[in-house]
Parts: C-alpha cells; sequence; structure tokens
C-alpha cells in the first residue's frame, strides 16, 4: 500500500444529507492529509476498490452494506481487507442498521461480533491489543456514547471497560458498564488486514414514507431541530424514536373517535374536557409528582371527526419507556378504573393509548403529519398558553432536562397486580379483509390448528394491510417471537407470498416466526386475488417492483371497450390493447374493408403469422411468395428481417401500416440475429414507415406504456385503445407446484379419451421427449418444435383445424404460437402448459400460446411455472446500468457482442445512446427481466384478470415413479442421437458458419448439426479436430473455456453446451 499520497475511501452509498456538517472536523482532517474519494453508488465503490496503488483504509459510514442488494460491494471491501488493507465501520451504520443484521454482516468476515449495549461510559485503552506507535498518540481514557459491539474477544478491543466503567447518566445513578465481550472500539485481523467498529449518537428520528419508514439518527436534539427548521411544512413526516432503554419523559398518547362531526370550537371544547380530566385523575394518582397545568405540554392533531392529544410533562423522567413508564401508566389505569374514579371520568381516560409504551416506539414530532394523513398535523394546543410559548425541545420526549426529576416505579408490584388469568376484550369494530372470503378462512382455519391460538381472540383484518390479520391476546401466554411470557402484548399474523402464515409480536422488531408452512395452493388463490384487485392492463415498466406491473394509467384518453368498429373510418392511428380473442382480427377484416382505396403493409414478427394475414385477408400478398427483388403491391404482409425489401417510393402517404404482435415486433427489432448484416436498414425502414403512413394500427395483449410512449416519439396522433373484455370468463386454470405431477395428469385424460393441446417452453430436447413418450404409450400426436421443418410449420399453421381432427394432443413449442388460429368447437378437451423462466420466453407470450385454441371444451388449463426468481434489473436506467458494469462484453473476452449496439466514448466509460433503437434495447431487456423475475406470479395474474379462475395443485410424484423414469429415459436416448449427429457432422469453415448462423435462411438437420459441432470447436478450443469424428479421441486436448477468447458470433448459441459437450466426448469414441 506504498503510496506518496495516502488515499481513503468512503462508502456512503446511503449518505444522509447532513453527514458532511455532522462529521466536518473528521473530513477535513482527512481531506488535508490524504486523497478523499466517496462513494455513493455500488458501481462506484467497486470501480474504486480495484483502482491502483489500494485505498490506504476504508470507511463504511451506513448501513447500507449490510443490505443484500449490495452484498458484492462487501464482498469486494472484505477481499480488500483480505489482501492487507483497513476498513473501519463507523459514523451513521451504528445508527440505522437493524440490530439482527450487525451479526450476520460481521460474519461474513469471520467475526462474531454483533450489537451490544448502549450507553455513554468512560473507556481505556487497552494497550495490549494496540502497537506501541499508535499507543502513544491515543488518550489513555475518555468518554463516550455510543452503541457497542458484543462478542469481542480482548485482543480486539482497542478500548475497553474496567471496574471503574460506570453508566454516565443525568437523570439515573450510576452503574457497572463493565460488561464482558463489550466495547465501542473493535479491531480484528482478517486475512492480511484490519476491520474495525466505532460508533456514536444520541437523538433517533423515523421519516415516514410512500411504503415505510426510514430511519436516521443525530448527534443531539438540538442538531436535528437545526435541520428540522429547513425542511418545508408539507414534507414534514418525522416521528422520534424511543430507543430501547433511553430515558424519556413522562408521556401520554390520547385518541377519541367522535359520534359526530364538531367544529373549531367544539373541538377546542373537548379537549380541554379531556385534559382536564387526565389532570384531575393523574394527579390524585400519585399526589407525590402532582403538577399544575403550566408543568404540561400538549400537542393536538384533532379534526372534526377524532379528537387527538399528545401531553409530555418534562418535569419527569423515567429510565425506559417500556418498562418503567409502563409500570406507572398500568397502576395509573387500575386506579381510574377503581371507584376513585367517576363514570365521566373513566369514560375519557380510557381513550389513552397503552401501545404507545413499547420497545423502539416512534412518536410524532410537533410540526409534522402522517404521509397518508397530511391534514393532520401535530400543533401546539392553542387554547394552553404555557404549550403555546414553550420551547420546541420540551415537547420531544428523549431530550432530557439537567432538572428533570427521575420517577421509580415497583415493576413486580405491578405486574403482581394485574389479572393473572384473562384479559378483558377491549370493543374493537370488526373490519372485514379485502382477501376473499375463502382465503380469510383458510388462513384462520390453519393458524387454529397450531398452539399459539389458544393465546388469542379470533382474527380480524386491515384495511390497508390484506395480507396482515389483527391477534388481540385472551390469556397470558409464551411468545416464540421474542421468547417471553406476555400478559397483554397483542400480535399479528402476516400471509405471505408462499402460502406460509407468520407470527408477528408488536413489541418486538424481531422478524416473525413461521408458525404454518408453505402451502403452495393457497399461495396461488392469493395471487389471483392480488391481480384482481388490480386494473386490467399493464404498467410503465420503470416500477421497480413486479407487484405493481399490472396497474395501468392511460397514456391517452381511451375510447370505450368492445367499441373498436366506430373507430374504423376515423383518422387517427391507434394503439389497440386486446387479449386473444377480443376481436382484434374481426376489428382489421372491418379496416380494410373500409379502406379499399388505401394500401396496406401488415408485419408481422413470424412467418406463421403472416400466412394466417394473408388468409384472413382478402388480396394481401405473401411476401415469402416473392423470393427475390423489391417488393411492391398493394396489400403486403412481411416479416421484419425482410424490410429492406419494401420500395418506399411505392408506399406513401396513401398507406395504411399495421403491426400485429407490437410487442413482438419491437422485440425483433433488437436482435441481429433476425436481420443479419441488415439491421440498420431495415431499423430505418421501420421507423420511416412509422413516420410516413397515413395510419398506424398497433394490435397487441401485451402492450406496455413504455412501448407506447416509443410509438408517440415517432408520431403525435395515436389514440390508446384498452378492450377490457374478460374473454376467458369462469375458465379454470389448475397450477401445478410439480411438473411430473402434470406430466401424470396429461396421461391420465390421454387414457380417458380426452384431446389435450399442450403449450411448451421446455427445451425443443425435453419437448421431443414428451412427445416420444406419449407415442409409445399408443397415442397419436404432433409435435412442432425448432427442429420441425419450416415448410411443415407452415403446413400446419394453415391447416391447424385439419391436422387435429385425428390426433390425441398437439405439442407445440414459442416456434409456432403466434399465427396458429385452432376454433373448431368442443374439439379440444384440455389445455395443457409446461413453462420454464429460464427459456427466455415471457409470460404473455405463453398465454398467448395456450390462447391459440378459441374453444376449449372443459374451459381447463392445466399448468406448470416454476417459481425461478432471478432478480434481474427490471428498470430502464437500471438495465443501462447493468449494461455498463459488464464492460467485459465491450473490452474483455467477448469482442464487440452483436446484440448491445453500444459505444465508448474518450474516456473509455460505456455509454448508451438515447436514440430509437437503444431505447427499444433497455425496454425490450427491461420487460424480458420484469416477466422472468416474477414468472409464476404474473401467469396467475395475467390469468385472474383475463377472468379465470385460478387454483394450484400442491402433490408431488415420488423421484422413482415410473413416469419420472420413463421420461428421464426418453430424454437420454435423445441427447445420444444428437451427439452422434453433431460428431458425425460435415465440417464447415468459419465463412459457412457466419452465414448459418445468421438465422435467415431456414436449416436443415445435418446443418444444424455442423454449426454446433462448430461452435463446440471453437468455444471449448478443442485442438485436435478429430474428436469431433470418432477417430482417435484419446489423443484429443480441451482448452479451458474461461482462459479463452470467444469469437462474436458464439455468444447467442451458449446456453448450456458445457454439459452438453462433456457428454459428447464420452459419446465420440463409441460413435
Amino acid at each position: 500500500m506504498a503510496s506518496e499520497t495516502a488515499r481513503v475511501l468512503a462508502i456512503s452509498l446511503h449518505n444522509q444529507p447532513w453527514f458532511d456538517e455532522m462529521y466536518a472536523p473528521l473530513l477535513t482532517a482527512l481531506r488535508s492529509n490524504a486523497e478523499f474519494q466517496q462513494a455513493e453508488h455500488s458501481t462506484s465503490a467497486i470501480r474504486f476498490l480495484s483502482q491502483l496503488p489500494e485505498p490506504s483504509a476504508v470507511l463504511i459510514t451506513d448501513e447500507a452494506l449490510t443490505l443484500r442488494e449490495n452484498s458484492a460491494v462487501w464482498e469486494a471491501v472484505l477481499e480488500y481487507v483480505r489482501r492487507g488493507g483497513t476498513a473501519i465501520v463507523m459514523g451513521l451504520f451504528p445508527s440505522f442498521v437493524q440490530p439482527n443484521s450487525t451479526k450476520p454482516f460481521f460474519s461474513r468476515a469471520g467475526l462474531h461480533w454483533g450489537t451490544g449495549s448502549y450507553h455513554r461510559t468512560t473507556l481505556t485503552l487497552n494497550r495490549a491489543a494496540v502497537d506501541v506507535a499508535n499507543a502513544r498518540k491515543l488518550p489513555q481514557r475518555y468518554s463516550q456514547k455510543a452503541v457497542f459491539v458484543n462478542n469481542v474477544v480482548p485482543e480486539n478491543m482497542w478500548y475497553k471497560t474496567d471496574d471503574n466503567s460506570l453508566v454516565q447518566s443525568a437523570v439515573f445513578p450510576p452503574t457497572s458498564a463493565n460488561t464482558t465481550g463489550e466495547t465501542a472500539v473493535a479491531m480484528a485481523t482478517v486475512g492480511r488486514g484490519k476491520l474495525g467498529d466505532i460508533s456514536s449518537h444520541e437523538f433517533f428520528v423515523a421519516v415516514d414514507g410512500p411504503y415505510k419508514k426510514e430511519y436516521s439518527s443525530y448527534m443531539d436534539s438540538t442538531t436535528f431541530l437545526k435541520a428540522y427548521d429547513s425542511v418545508p411544512e408539507e414534507k414534514r413526516c418525522f416521528f422520534e424514536q424511543i430507543r430501547e432503554g433511553k430515558a424519556c419523559k413522562e408521556y401520554y398518547d390520547i385518541d377519541w373517535t367522535l359520534a359526530s362531526s364538531a367544529d373549531e370550537s367544539e373541538i377546542k371544547r373537548l379537549e380541554q374536557q379531556v385534559f382536564a380530566a387526565f389532570l384531575r385523575v393523574r394527579n390524585q394518582h400519585a399526589p407525590e409528582f402532582a403538577l399544575d397545568e403550566e408543568n404540561y405540554r400538549v400537542l393536538s392533531a384533532s379534526n372534526s371527526k377524532k379528537l387527538s392529544l399528545h401531553i409530555v410533562i418534562p418535569t419527569y423522567v423515567f429510565e425506559n419507556n417500556h418498562q418503567h413508564q409502563k409500570a406507572f401508566f398500568l397502576a395509573f389505569q387500575r386506579f381510574w378504573c377503581s371507584a376513585l374514579c367517576n363514570d365521566e371520568d373513566a369514560a375519557l381516560l380510557k381513550r389513552i393509548d397503552d401501545g404507545v409504551y413499547s420497545r423502539n416506539r416512534i412518536m410524532r414530532i410537533l410540526g409534522s403529519h402522517k404521509f397518508l394523513d397530511p391534514s393532520r398535523p401535530l400543533k401546539r394546543a392553542e387554547w394552553h398558553e404555557p404549550s403555546m410559548l414553550a420551547d420546541e425541545e420540551e415537547f420531544l420526549i428523549t431530550s432530557i432536562g439537567l432538572d428533570s426529576i427521575k420517577v421509580t416505579s415497583d415493576l413486580y408490584e405491578v405486574a403482581a397486580a394485574r389479572a393473572l388469568s384473562t384479559v378483558t376484550r377491549k370493543p374493537r369494530e370488526a373490519i372485514q379483509s379485502s382477501l376473499p372470503k375463502h382465503i380469510v378462512d383458510a388462513v384462520t382455519a390453519k393458524f387454529e390448528q397450531t398452539e399459539h391460538a389458544v393465546q388469542f381472540f379470533e382474527m380480524q383484518g386491515y384495511i390497508d394491510r390484506p395480507m396482515d390479520f389483527h391477534l388481540e391476546r385472551k390469556v397470558q401466554g409464551y411468545c416464540i417471537v421474542c421468547e417471553r411470557g406476555h400478559d397483554r402484548e397483542n400480535a399479528f399474523l402476516r400471509l405471505v407470498r408462499s402460502g406460509a402464515i407468520f407470527l408477528h409480536c408488536y413489541r418486538s422488531s424481531i422478524p416473525g416466526k413461521e408458525v404454518c408452512k408453505r402451502d403452495f395452493a393457497l399461495a396461488v388463490e392469493m395471487e389471483a386475488a392480488v391481480a384482481l384487485r388490480t386494473r386490467h392492463g399493464l404498467s410503465h415498466v420503470d416500477i421497480p417492483d413486479h407487484a405493481q406491473y399490472l396497474t395501468h394509467f392511460h397514456l391517452a384518453p381511451p375510447l370505450e371497450p368492445l367499441k373498436l368498429v366506430e373507430t374504423v373510418n376515423q383518422p387517427p392511428s391507434l394503439l389497440i390493447r386486446c387479449d386473444t380473442g377480443g376481436g382484434k382480427t374481426v376489428y382489421l377484416e372491418a379496416l380494410v374493408k373500409a379502406n379499399k382505396e388505401s394500401k396496406f403493409v401488415a408485419i408481422t414478427p413470424r412467418r406463421t403469422h403472416a400466412d394466417m394475414l394473408e388468409k384472413r385477408f382478402h388480396r394481401f400478398e405473401n411476401y415469402q411468395d416473392r423470393l427475390r427483388g423489391v417488393i411492391a403491391c398493394e396489400r403486403l404482409v412481411i416479416q421484419t428481417e425482410s424490410l429492406h425489401r419494401i420500395d418506399m417510393k411505392y408506399y406513401r402517404d396513401d398507406t395504411i401500416l399495421i403491426l400485429d404482435e407490437t410487442s413482438s415486433l419491437i422485440k425483433q427489432m433488437c436482435s441481429d440475429k433476425t436481420h443479419g448484416n441488415m439491421h440498420n436498414l431495415n431499423l430505418q425502414i421501420f421507423e420511416r414507415l412509422i413516420r410516413r403512413a397515413k395510419r398506424v394500427i398497433c394490435l397487441d395483449a401485451d402492450l406496455s406504456n413504455e412501448e407506447i410512449e416509443i410509438m408517440k416519439s415517432l408520431r403525435s396522433d395515436f389514440l390508446v385503445i384498452d378492450n377490457t373484455f374478460r374473454q376467458q370468463k369462469d375458465d379454470k386454470v389448475v397450477l401445478f407446484d410439480d411438473m411430473w405431477k402434470l406430466i401424470k395428469e396429461v396421461l391420465v385424460l390421454l387414457k380417458a379419451r380426452k384431446r389435450l393441446y399442450i403449450s411448451s417452453t421446455m427445451s425443443a430436447k425435453w419437448t421431443e421427449a414428451l412427445d416420444a413418450m406419449l407415442t409409445e404409450e399408443g397415442f397419436r400426436g404432433e409435435c412442432v418444435t425448432k427442429n420441425t421443418e419450416e415448410e411443415k410449420k407452415r403446413d400446419i399453421g394453415k391447416n391447424i383445424n385439419d391436422t387435429m381432427t385425428d390426433l390425441n394432443y398437439f405439442i407445440h413449442t414459442p416456434t409456432i404460437s403466434v399465427g396458429v388460429d385452432y376454433n373448431v368447437k368442443d374439439h379440444v378437451d384440455y389445455v395443457v402448459g409446461t413453462f420454464s423462466t429460464h427459456s427466455e420466453v415471457d409470460v404473455e407470450t405463453c398465454m398467448q400460446m395456450m390462447r391459440r385454441v378459441r374453444h376449449v371444451k372443459s374451459k381447463t388449463y392445466l399448468v406448470h411455472a416454476n417459481g425461478t426468481t432471478v432478480n434481474l434489473p427490471t428498470t430502464a436506467q437500471e438495465v443501462r446500468e447493468w449494461i455498463c458494469n459488464q464492460l467485459n462484453i465491450v473490452t474483455g473476452k467477448v469482442q464487440a457482442s452483436p446484440t448491445l449496439k453500444l459505444q465508448l466514448d474518450d474516456n473509455d466509460d460505456l455509454t448508451i445512446p438515447d436514440d430509437l433503437y437503444h431505447r427499444m434495447y433497455c425496454h425490450v431487456m427491461a420487460k424480458k427481466h420484469l416477466s422472468m423475475n416474477g414468472f409464476r406470479s404474473r401467469l396467475i395474474q395475467r390469468a385472474a384478470q383475463a377472468g379465470c379462475f385460478v387454483t394450484g395443485n400442491g402433490d408431488k410424484l415420488p423421484l422413482d415413479d415410473p413416469i419420472i423414469t420413463a421420461m428421464k429415459d426418453k430424454l437420454g436416448e435423445i441427447t445420444t442421437i444428437l451427439n452422434r449427429q453433431i460428431a458425425g457432422a460435415a465440417p464447415i469453415s468459419p465463412d459457412e458458419f457466419e452465414e448459418l448462423s445468421r438465422g435467415t435462411q431456414e436449416l436443415s438437420a445435418a446443418q444444424r448439426a455442423s454449426v454446433h459441432k462448430f461452435a463446440l470447436v471453437r468455444t471449448y478450443d478443442i485442438r485436435e479436430h478429430s474428436i469431433v469424428s470418432g477417430i482417435q479421441a484419446e489423443q484429443a486436448f480441451w482448452g479451458c473455456p474461461s482462459d479463452l477468447e470467444r469469437p462474436p458470433e458464439m455468444t447467442s448459441m451458449l446456453k448450456s453446451d458445457v454439459q452438453i459437450s462433456s457428454s459428447i466426448l464420452s459419446g465420440f469414441s463409441a460413435s
């Protein structure tokens, strides 16, 4: 680490705007003695860590590295430390970190450190742990208030407590702070480097937001109020946190829902009446602590429907709120319910909330409002003059004055005085959960079977938290969450997406404990219920949470649903979002008939789709019938890769452009494999057609808002039409958790003489193995995969109704799905879908595959989709950053990958131009990742929105079931045949490989084998080519793939070849 100028790197991924001001002395000293860098993004943090010479020290200034999404940065820091570096955990880290995240964080470094005590005490330099040079520069003793780390061995403590170390407080008596294994400054060796932790801060706040509360801390309350003054009133959503073990003023929270609306004068009168009753009974309860009203501080957040008062008494202080203040309040509560308190006072004072005396409780701060209710800020009570004149700090519960008086409370006496058996249930208005009743009933039934249910009354729902259920305690019992006994503490259940149920304790920040195991059927029902509460359609892809993907906001005034015919003769261009079977093709037929004098160009994503349009629309010519030359005809159906053949002089202002399956077209326009060396020209023609046409009609079931924006950027006359017809109303979708169970169900149905239509996104090999197994069982079927000859695909697409007549089943992959239109009524009994998230086929395509059968006799779809979540980037900005992080794609072993048209600027930083192509590319990647991340959930949601009743089947087949054995045998046979074909394939030259791999021509089976063979030879650097012809296999030499420079054309071909190549190697000598 030798360097002329030391370099210090601060990693501040969750940096706060006041960090620089708070730590100004430290930062000034660092900048004057070293080069100081600060990383506020994970990308820059990793880049700074990789620069040479390495940093002299790394400061981790906040809790961001404890979060899963930043684990790569923490791992990079640890690698730096193991090489001899020094990392210091400090600053805002102890204030923001969740206590249960500390131990897992340090365990990644091989340390057992966790969160310890929180107090001020005197620490002594541990000379046994600090070398002589450093010991001379450091103070021998000093006082510090800090969050200590525990489980620290003595040799790693730079400072430690001793018998003279006492808890230092202006209020409480001194007690020993000498706790074994705890320190405020620890430094341990990790590899060849050091990792340390230091802590401070006294005032803690939470900021309310749209999704959750964010926690932060300040040096003290004065520092906070200074920052608070600069926050606009409309953005003040601040809560003071009363941390566990921290001293607090005496405080109360009174809430009272009014029976009828009250005006401002009536509210003031009621507030004064409640306060007078409170003052009278409190002073009667504790005459030794009696006070006049001048010593009270009163805040109000009342409105016409609710009376809300916060009362703070700065004079008296409790050691903590969850034990001492709570014990005092419970005794107070017993007092006012006794005969000493009249009925009127008791009725008023029962509105005091006893839930505010809990660990780490947050209380609203003067001038702040709840995020979802800005109409009720917490203000000084105007009728109470002492509150109007008081300083702001007097309203802060944890800001303790020097003249405050400590109040002691006998915890054991109060606890013994409570009711020992049954708790009387408070009146609580029953709230119906927004989840369907059958889901709530299932949760109730499952929880009632657990041993914990006897402690609580029946569960009740929340209006704004449909996945949570309130549990009011009925009897004393042991809490498995915080692992202690409870008398009065309530709890709640949380239903999670997997169908599991967790029990949570209101009095603990510890995560809930699972009380009911995963239930697949319940998970499916819940996903469907969530989908039905949202509007139909798709959201903007820049919403990061895939659960919000189904919320649609119109980008243009929509026409009435199902009124497509009215737009036939109107001039605007249209973006029609309509599911399969919703009338898109019928509309196009009407459009063509109404515009007999216009020219038409229909662009489609697949050849089978082009055949279908040619068949349905009168006088349309198929581009496949014109093998050569420029195309100019009045009505043309063409695919994207042949756009360069269009005569643009012929198609001018009188042309109507039809973009069917628009989403798939945009995806194809980003693929070099589809277009080859004509990509740029096809893209220019595509853009020019959209801009120049008289009208453009875009149709798709999966038209996202980003795609709408892309189209609107090319012309301004687009209107959006949403067809919300639920074309699958009352259809049933059964989602299987186990793929093998679904295959067994397929066999059962076929043996019962049922006809099946099977859609698959599994590999061609797997699909063909399923077909082979069904054929061996004696059933007649047809299987279409990417290996099927193109002429046969085209014939099946045109004549699907006739093809299905004599079959027991028809099975296909996406290669033929678009364009197939099977509309023979009541011929197909069931539709089956087997879908994989690893296929890169999105949910919307899978739904369309199954919907190619317009009339399903049983109205039942049997589906398996694995639930893998891959956490890929799901916004356009994240995709851009993700691409920029993959520098090796452009500058490493893969030189200029053809599917990423990126540029390098003068500084060698990867940039992405903001033109049409790159906008489409980023959108396509975001959309694909979004679908893959939550594939199963999205599938359930789409089916539910289409009107289907969705249910789950969680049964599983044993691994030794004959069906599983038979499928594996068929897969093995097909793999062996494929390997032998590749081994015996004719060799081809690099030029021939480049020509064949473009995808612009149909390949025979022999050509595909030759391409695959060439790919393996080039990719895995098979130096001795005789290995692929089966001769002298023992002389072969294989290079290591990770050390090779992979040619650019190989990128699209390497999916699972590592596994395939090993099986090929073992089979070459035999062949």
